[in-house]
């Protein structure tokens, strides 16, 4: 059961990493456009309509898709300042308790976006702007960013889980537990982060 999570949880982290190149690079278009934008307002003296609308969507897409790839980076904000002054099992416990946690509250909020969807699609919406662009479209690609990073956290949880109450504590560390910022860096470590920054780690 925990190889094939292993597995499955090692194509989730690639998905996760296209994801969050595919975002970066619709952001980067997006600050390009904004650029010629205001480039063109004030030199050629038009403006593009609909820049500052687009840029919103493409932000919304790319922080939901952005999420996992965050959560496998273990890039998440916690605040560890009791937490690293606990024993190890009570930190794999509540290693154990926040991956659950988010979980939870993903799925809630996962469950609300795909209500807005379906009343955008219902309804028939569209935005409030001269591009009249059709919400269901944005919306979707912001649903799907949500619903693939509960399925990553499903994925952590339960073989977090599950190696918990087999006492694996090893493995609850690598899935969950918060990096220790307050650790000197070792020898080889520099590179190690150079190379996870360059993505080849």
């Amino acid at each position: 059961m925990l190889a094939t999570l292993e597995r499955l949880e090692a194509l989730l982290m690639r998905l996760s990493r296209y994801a969050a190149y595919a975002g970066g690079a619709g952001l980067l278009i997006v600050a390009g456009l904004v650029v010629f934008e205001i480039f063109a307002r004030r030199m050629l003296g038009f403006a593009i309509t609909g820049v500052d609308e687009i840029s919103g969507f493409a932000y919304a897409v790319a922080m939901a898709w952005g999420f996992a790839f965050t959560l496998f980076d273990k890039a998440h904000i916690r605040v560890d300042v009791v937490y690293v002054r606990l024993p190890r099992v009570v930190q794999r416990v509540l290693d154990v308790v926040a991956i659950l946690s988010l979980l939870g509250l993903m799925a809630f909020l996962s469950l609300r976006a795909l209500a807005l969807l379906r009343k955008s699609v219902r309804l028939d919406a569209v935005s409030n702007s001269p591009l009249q662009v059709p919400m269901w479209i944005p919306q979707s690609l912001w649903f799907a960013g949500l619903a693939f990073f509960v399925l990553c956290l499903f994925v952590l949880a339960l073989r977090a889980t599950i190696a918990l109450l087999r006492g694996r504590l090893d493995i609850v560390e690598a899935i969950a537990h918060a990096p220790d910022v307050t650790r000197p860096l070792a020898a080889g470590d520099e590179e190690a982060l150079a190379d996870r920054a360059r993505g080849i780690g």
